[in-house]
């Protein structure tokens, strides 16, 4: 996971200043940030050792909190843009719904033999 992390931070330092939606710009700072807590998490699971019953109990509810927050950053990196851009593909093919499957085909046909020609 540190290499995730290290590799998501460093695009996100590429394309920082660069002209890409703000969203795509997030995504990265977000996996990184996931990413580098996932990675502590695993030195702080070394403490175990330790023999006081309070410390282990703190630290798998650290481990815990770790592990949720970074499926839930995974979650918002990867899954929550693919609704959002199939939401906007359903509202701009509203058209289509009303079309019959052959209709459609035959869209895709006349505009299939008008690019060979």
């Amino acid at each position: 996971m540190a290499w995730l992390a290290f590799a998501s931070f460093h695009n996100y330092v590429n394309i920082r200043k660069s002209q890409i939606k703000p969203w795509l710009k997030a995504r990265y700072l977000i996996l990184s940030i996931s990413s580098t807590l996932f990675t502590l998490e695993g030195f702080f699971l070394l403490l175990l050792v330790i023999n006081s019953l309070q410390i282990v109990i703190f630290l798998i509810y650290l481990s815990v909190a770790v592990v949720t927050l970074f499926s839930l950053g995974n979650f918002v990196c990867w899954v929550v843009p693919v609704f959002h851009h199939l939401d906007k593909i359903s509202k701009k093919n509203d058209k289509l719904q009303d079309l019959e499957e052959k209709d459609i085909i035959s869209d895709i046909k006349s505009q299939l033999s008008e690019g060979e020609s």
